[in-house]
């Protein structure tokens, strides 16, 4: 799929935490360079996204009263695009508008975040999530925009490298981040240690290397699991079981 420069981040997080964080410091980021921001969070994590922004020094109430920062409702998008057939029309419509109001002003770039499409996902809506995601990645082929998903995943569920990230994967340009537990890696590089043994070790991983479609920006171990449930489902099994204990 053709998705032009690399507008259309993924921003991929193991705990609830760091979506806030992360919604805060693309935000500010973009706004220290010059560009409006729009945040979509679910309410899951909007107080701490406010609080993360507040740490960063941000003045949210004077940013959105001038229009630089507008924050819209993760939670409402997903349920009036689910709520009937032209849901997603309503919501993509409010986007637009959002987006040209800004331009209005005189803007070139409008930086977005947010968690509409994962909560279609995760509410198995998966022909609005991948609806969604394909208007975007058609529009962060234009320039001016400037987009970043955030997706939740546990990169130790067997059943996430059976399609589910790879599909996820495929509708973004690029992993813009990942924050997944340091001990990720070390715990999936034990397991395979423990199942293959040294001899087999190195040449799974020189094939995983050689052969996996995830882009970069993803742990390694990430890579190495998707190779093997494919090309090794009954070590896989076992090699979860290990790094799970």
């Amino acid at each position: 799929m053709p998705l032009g420069a690399k507008r259309h981040g993924l921003h991929v997080y193991h705990d609830d935490a760091d979506a806030g964080r992360y919604a805060a410091g693309f935000a500010v980021q973009n706004l220290r360079a010059g560009r409006p921001v729009i945040l979509v969070p679910s309410l899951a994590h909007r107080d701490g996204m406010f609080e993360a922004l507040r740490r960063h020094g941000a003045k949210v109430a004077e940013l959105q009263a001038a229009g630089l920062l507008v924050v819209g409702d993760a939670d409402e998008c997903a349920a009036k695009c689910m709520s009937h057939p032209s849901g997603l029309d309503d919501v993509w419509a409010g986007f637009q508008a959002s987006l040209a109001a800004l331009r209005a002003k005189g803007f070139s770039t409008v930086a977005v975040w947010g968690e509409t499409p994962d909560l279609l996902l995760k509410a198995g809506r998966l022909d609005l999530f991948r609806d969604l995601e394909l208007r975007w990645a058609i529009e962060t082929e234009k320039p001016g925009i400037v987009l970043k998903c955030s997706y939740r995943a546990d990169l130790l569920d067997p059943d996430i490298y059976g399609g589910e990230l790879l599909g996820v994967c495929a509708l973004h340009t690029h992993v813009a981040q990942t924050d997944v537990p340091a001990t990720f890696d070390a715990a999936v590089d034990a397991a395979f240690t423990k199942v293959l043994g040294p001899r087999d070790l190195g040449m799974a991983y020189s094939l995983a290397a050689s052969d996996s479609p995830l882009p970069t920006g993803l742990p390694a171990a990430a890579h190495r699991l998707r190779w093997v449930r494919h090309n090794m489902p009954a070590t896989y099994k076992k090699v979860f079981e290990a790094a799970r204990a």
